[in-house]
């Protein structure tokens, strides 16, 4: 089962995020617990979706997510668990954001959800990626393995460079009055 039409995602307080997902291909959803393996306990909002997982069955399968509402010229940071307890069948995938393969990877392709994702912990990240002109980010997946399945996302707006050094010179401000009153 795909969910075709956007669905608004909410943040992990529960307030709407004005983001929305919607997923298109091939798609299958799974009720089975206990996929977190290394990310049990480490990896904080993103394991309770870890217990679940969307999949694509058979090799050369290809799915797709897509982030929408998200400022066009902003950069995010995009983190995605991959994590599977069984290792009888190859779990091997490439995953693409925005035409990129994975920043937290060597060689950027095959990750293997069981020996990456379940044994290692090893999220694969994204440091900056840029939605298109209409605030939407692409996801591709491609079974290159008997599976390729994602357990969770994880998306956060990268601080601007300005804002960043503002704080610095608060922080600055601050020590020097601090030092002053002594």
């Amino acid at each position: 089962a795909t969910a075709e039409t956007p669905v608004p995602l909410v943040s992990a307080n529960g307030v709407p995020s004005g983001v929305s997902i919607a997923l298109s291909g091939a798609w299958e959803s799974s009720g089975l617990a206990n996929q977190s393996g290394a990310f049990a306990g480490t990896q904080p909002g993103l394991e309770p979706g870890a217990a679940d997982y969307f999949f694509l069955r058979d090799s050369d399968t290809e799915g797709t997510i897509t982030l929408s509402g998200l400022t066009a010229d902003r950069p995010y940071r995009l983190e995605i668990v991959s994590s599977a307890n069984d290792s009888s069948r190859d779990r091997l995938q490439d995953i693409l954001v925005a035409g990129q393969l994975a920043d937290s990877l060597l060689n950027g392709d095959d990750y293997d959800s069981y020996q990456d994702g379940y044994l290692d912990g090893s999220l694969l990240v994204w440091n900056h990626v840029f939605p298109d002109i209409d605030g939407n980010i692409l996801i591709e997946v491609t079974a290159t393995g008997a599976f390729a399945q994602l357990n969770a996302i994880r998306l956060m707006a990268v601080p601007e460079p300005g804002t960043a050094v503002l704080f610095a010179l608060g922080l600055l401000v601050l020590a020097a009055n601090g030092r002053r009153r002594r």
